[in-house]
């Protein structure tokens, strides 16, 4: 064996006929029937098949189960039979006589519910209070068997607690919807001890609530009287302050004068109107004065002022003496020229008495402006004086009036607070009387409406309890054992779980040959050709069809056949769908690619001294290589001698030049090659061929390893054709059952 020298190339899928081109295949063969997801862990279908798979063993779990119920309801029924005493008791709204009306009244109307109500004495009768105070203080429930029980029991526990403990089991208090009633029930093995205990405790809680009530009413009495006596003092606090202040008031002449109030009312407000006048009054005088002053600042005299210069005497008299010299120097100048001596003595007359007449003005001017300003000054000051006397009178006024209204608010506001003092005092006596009347009644809100009577019937055990509970237990044991069967097996049974692993396409399932009739005497690797009318050899057409609808048989035209571990029957189905496509018309090359473990020569009773290994070192070994079957269109080429490196020699470019020359004669090759998780070839050869189908045994390949399958062609860009599930067993519950009975039945048929 030479030594090989290069390794080849990943194979891609050829065309059709000898020597075509390489053409790229599609990315995914599988067609329409790759799953895009992965299935639910446990389907209802699955859930039947479980169901109808282990029915026989949930049928007797159900039996078994069914026949200890009703041992265990014989043995109670014998040993243990129980009584159940029930009594009645009516859930009253408390009521008390009202003495102003002479009826009845609900003492809690307005917070009365029913509901509530029986709630809570409920709980009362159920509490471990009121048990211990009737275990203790009753004599007669001690002298019953039901206790006396519990005395031979002591030791760490007392008889009472014993008792109470059973109470909390037996003793039960149950509120009757749309009524007032409660159901008062004991269970015991005594029918009169039943009957006595429902009595004693209902008798004890009745007293309870009695006594209870009395001492509630006696401290509200108490409290109500307490009220009343405040009531009364306070009225009379008020009463002596009213005839106080009406002294006062008749004392001053205004006993709730409201006549008075209103001319007070009237005095101030003409005291108000003076003062806003006279207040008015100043505010003009002083705006009046502020703009004289201003005048006079900016250098200007005020009419005023230069009204009584005019008036002055002594101004009027030198201005008519400025205008007599006026008219004098006019003439003067008209007769004898303005340079006459005459002329010029009356110009300088009239520039004297002009001269006076200025300083005159002057000294006026200031004499009247300074009067005008102390005049207007005065004027301002008198107002403002006046405005505040009438403010004065106008306090001392309200005062007055504050003090007439204060007293006569307080006056009523008294009067109104009598009032309601007197209403209060008067409704705590009627409910001061209503609390004394109460206490002559005995007020429990809850009675008797049916006395317990004894029991004349057993209240367990039943049959009719005890026999279904132990059945659905039974049931429930069996199926949840049935179902974690089914959730930890892991292994391949059927297509369900090929695609709980991912989207594997599923070619075919093939039944085990002990299920099938037809089968017997003929080797199984010859099935399709030997027992063409067999289940199996119909199972193999069918894995012939969808492989035909999952890749194009034009471009598969290299196929290998492995499995995740030995075992698998992979060389039978090998050999019957190398059968299947040569009976289809097809030429045929089953290669035997197995170099640890060959087993076609064997099946196939042929000699292995050339084969594949003798190809593969020299390709024109292939003819004489190549060994005939009885089956047309299909040669056989065994493994040969064991080659040293057989994953190598398929690595290498020998493999490739083989593939090339065999496809010139064949229209198919497929090779039976080891378990892919076991053995380097396999791995070596799938991704230099068109596609792999991986055969999976049922029952005995997990998921897991098939996982494994699947992501190793993954990692290797092998094209994974499809899964085939192989020897699926007709088991309870399974695939065939119904299926090969159905085949040849219509096989068969006339």
């Amino acid at each position: 064996m030479t030594t090989l020298p290069t390794t080849s190339s990943i194979r891609l899928p050829r065309s059709g006929g000898p020597g075509g081109q390489v053409l790229a295949m599609p990315s995914s063969p599988m067609g329409a029937m790759m799953p895009q997801a992965a299935q639910p862990m446990l389907t209802p279908a699955d859930a039947w098949r479980v169901i109808r798979g282990n029915f026989w063993i949930i049928l007797a779990a159900c039996v078994v189960a069914g026949i200890i119920g009703g041992g265990l309801w014989y043995w109670q029924l014998k040993t243990n039979p129980r009584f159940q005493a029930k009594g009645w008791v009516e859930v009253l709204p408390q009521v008390r006589q009202d003495p102003s009306k002479g009826t009845q009244v609900m003492m809690n109307e307005g917070i009365f519910d029913l509901k509530v109500e029986q709630r809570t004495q409920a709980e009362k009768l159920l509490n471990e209070g009121l048990w211990s105070a009737v275990l203790d203080s009753n004599p007669k429930i001690q002298e019953t068997d039901w206790y006396k029980s519990f005395k031979k029991l002591e030791g760490v526990q007392t008889a009472s607690m014993l008792a109470k403990e059973d109470l909390a089991e037996s003793f039960s208090v149950l509120p009757r919807p749309e009524s007032r009633l409660l159901q008062i029930s004991m269970i015991t093995g005594n029918p009169a001890d039943a009957r006595d205990i429902v009595q004693f405790i209902v008798d004890a809680h009745i007293n309870n609530q009695q006594q209870a009530t009395r001492d509630r009413t006696s401290s509200e009495l108490e409290t109500a009287k307490q009220w009343k006596e405040r009531y009364t003092r306070d009225m009379n606090r008020v009463k002596d302050r009213m005839s106080s202040l009406q002294g006062s008031l008749n004392s001053g002449g205004s006993m709730l004068n409201l006549g008075k109030l209103n001319v007070k009312e009237m005095e101030i407000g003409a005291l108000v109107s003076a003062q806003m006048k006279v207040s008015l009054e100043a505010n003009q005088a002083a705006a009046q004065l502020a703009a004289v002053e201003q005048l006079i600042q900016a250098g200007n005299d005020p009419a005023q002022v230069n009204q009584m210069v005019q008036l002055d005497p002594t101004v009027s008299r030198l201005r008519a003496m400025v205008d007599e010299y006026d008219l004098m120097l006019e003439s003067s100048i008209k007769l004898q020229g303005p340079e006459s001596r005459f002329s010029q003595e009356m110009t300088a007359k009239r520039d004297a008495a002009k001269a006076k007449l200025a300083g005159r003005e002057a000294e006026a001017r200031a004499t009247y402006r300074n009067q005008l300003l102390d005049s207007m000054r005065s004027a301002v000051q008198s107002n403002r004086a006046e405005s505040e006397s009438l403010v004065q009178q106008i306090d001392s006024k309200r005062n007055e009036l504050g003090e007439i209204s204060s007293q006569i608010s307080e006056y009523f506001s008294l009067k109104d607070e009598y009032d309601s003092y007197k209403v209060l005092e008067r409704e705590m006596g009627e409910r001061v009387a209503l609390l004394q009347n109460a206490l002559r009644q005995e007020t429990s809100g809850i009675r008797w409406s049916n006395m317990p009577v004894k029991p004349d019937t057993r209240s367990s055990p039943k049959l009719e309890i005890y026999l279904p509970v132990a059945i659905m237990l039974g049931l429930a044991l069996s199926l949840g054992l049935a179902f974690l069967r089914e959730l930890m097996d892991t292994s391949v049974r059927s297509p369900r779980d090929v695609l709980k692993v991912g989207p594997m396409n599923v070619l075919g399932m093939i039944a085990s040959e002990g299920d099938d009739p037809q089968l017997a005497g003929v080797p199984l690797h010859l099935i399709i050709s030997q027992a063409p009318h067999s289940i199996m050899a119909e199972q193999f057409r069918q894995v012939r069809t969808r492989l035909q609808h999952a890749a194009s048989l034009d471009t598969t035209r290299t196929i290998v056949v492995t499995s995740a571990s030995p075992g698998d029957g992979k060389s039978t189905v090998a050999c019957n769908l190398a059968a299947g496509l040569a009976l289809n018309g097809r030429r045929i090359l089953l290669v035997d690619a197995n170099f640890r473990r060959p087993d076609l020569h064997r099946m196939f009773n042929l000699p292995n001294d050339v084969g594949f290994s003798g190809v593969l070192d020299s390709v024109s070994n292939l003819d004489s290589a190549v060994q005939k079957t009885d089956i047309p269109n299909l040669e056989i080429l065994t493994t040969g001698p064991k080659a040293a490196n057989p994953t190598e020699l398929l690595e290498s470019q020998l493999f490739s030049d083989f593939i090339d020359r065999a496809l010139e004669e064949y229209d198919h090759i497929i090779f039976d090659t080891g378990p892919l998780l076991v053995v380097s070839e396999a791995v070596a050869l799938a991704p230099r061929v068109d596609g792999v189908i991986t055969v999976v045994r049922a029952k005995k390949n997990s998921r897991g390893m098939l996982s494994r399958v699947r992501d190793t062609l993954k990692q290797i860009k092998a094209e994974n054709l499809g899964v085939v599930l192989n020897g699926v067993q007709n088991w309870g519950g399974g695939y065939y059952g119904r299926n090969i009975k159905t085949y040849y039945a219509y096989q068969n048929a006339e």
